[in-house]
């Protein structure tokens, strides 16, 4: 019995030193921690001097003022290294758009996520694909421009007849134009003409017209459609599913890459936005897929480039800071921290602060 005592005291005693050194490892509640970052505008961003910014930041330091810690940041130059460091205890958190997926959250611990995300597609905009241009180009612009004269002319003859042949038609000239132009418009519609003030010579241009107005017509409906269809030729790519058999920049180790690569899509992974961005400038790949709220900042800060986002979002995800899994209590408690400044509206301040009140 004695025996049996002394071996049950003894595990008892293991397990409390166990949790007590566990409750140890999670015990940075208080004092610097170690933060991994990758830059990533508009989440990440580094001036000159060295000094971070961003609305990931902003968050993470407003948190550390709430839970008394502060933040030593080591910068990394790829997704996969700042994870790993995370894992692998070199660093004790990660701060950037980070996000949630279930491959992670098997080997890291997530906070509340703080930002809805989602994937887009930015691709190179030359300009030609515009209707105006397009239209400009083929000549159609010029043919439309001489349409409107030759209708201006007609309209103002119309006017000129009426008024002298019939008495009821308005005197005031605007009132009379706008009659002829209305029933120029209509003889093309409905094929008929009020033919009571015009002589033989009259009726066969008013005939002439109306036969005219339906080749006008079927010109200007073949010239629009032609022309669309150009731009759709040009602007090939309009969503993921025109995708397939294109060069693709991702992020490397991030999830669009993933995600692209699994529907056998080619990828080129790049280290970080500017330069995915370089390589669509400079034809190497046809599209980039990335982080909707990145491609928008990118494309609001650099208004001279002709790049443009496509299609609407896809694959819908979150963004949470991450940690190593032996600091679960703390990254629990964190999360009601954030919690706590969705309530106050403080995270909705950031968001406005960094895109306005789109998101």
């Amino acid at each position: 019995i004695d025996m049996l005592r002394k071996v049950i005291f003894l595990v008892l005693l293991t397990v409390s030193l166990s949790g007590i050194n566990s409750s140890a490892q999670d015990s940075i509640s208080v004092g610097r921690i170690k933060t991994g970052v990758y830059i990533n505008p508009p989440f990440v961003m580094k001036d000159s001097t060295g000094l971070y910014s961003g609305m990931a930041i902003d968050l993470w330091e407003m948190l550390g003022r709430n839970m008394n810690f502060v933040a030593e940041y080591v910068e990394y130059y790829n997704w996969s290294d700042m994870i790993n460091a995370t894992l692998t205890g070199e660093v004790d958190m990660a701060v950037s758009s980070i996000s949630v997926t279930y491959d992670r959250a098997k080997l890291l611990k997530f906070s509340f996520p703080w930002f809805d995300s989602g994937l887009r597609i930015m691709v190179k905009d030359s300009g030609k694909g515009s209707m105006w241009n397009e239209l400009k180009k083929n000549g159609h612009l010029q043919t439309y421009i001489w349409i409107v004269i030759i209708i201006i002319a007609l309209t103002l003859i119309l006017t000129v007849i009426h008024r002298k042949r019939d008495k009821q038609f308005p005197r005031n000239w605007l009132d009379g134009i706008a009659e002829s132009l209305y029933q120029l418009v209509l003889a093309i519609k409905t094929g008929v003409v009020n033919n009571k003030n015009y002589n033989w010579i009259g009726k066969i241009l008013a005939v002439t017209w109306m036969l005219a107005g339906v080749g006008l017509v079927a010109y200007i409906t073949s010239s629009i459609t032609s022309t669309m269809t150009a731009i759709a030729l040009k602007n090939d790519i309009n969503s993921l599913s025109d995708l397939p058999g294109k060069r693709v920049g991702v992020l490397a180790g991030t999830v669009s890459e993933e995600y692209i690569s699994n529907r056998s899509i080619q990828t080129i992974g790049y280290k970080n936005i500017d330069a995915a961005i370089e390589a669509l400038i400079a034809n190497d790949i046809d599209a980039i897929v990335e982080d909707t709220p990145v491609l928008e900042y990118w494309v609001f800060k650099n208004p001279e480039q002709k790049l443009r986002i496509v299609g609407n979002i896809f694959h819908p995800d979150k963004y949470a800071f991450a940690a190593n899994k032996k600091y679960s209590t703390f990254m629990d408690n964190l999360s009601v921290e954030i919690i706590r400044l969705f309530d106050n509206e403080k995270i909705k301040a950031l968001k406005d602060n960094y895109f306005g009140n789109v998101h």
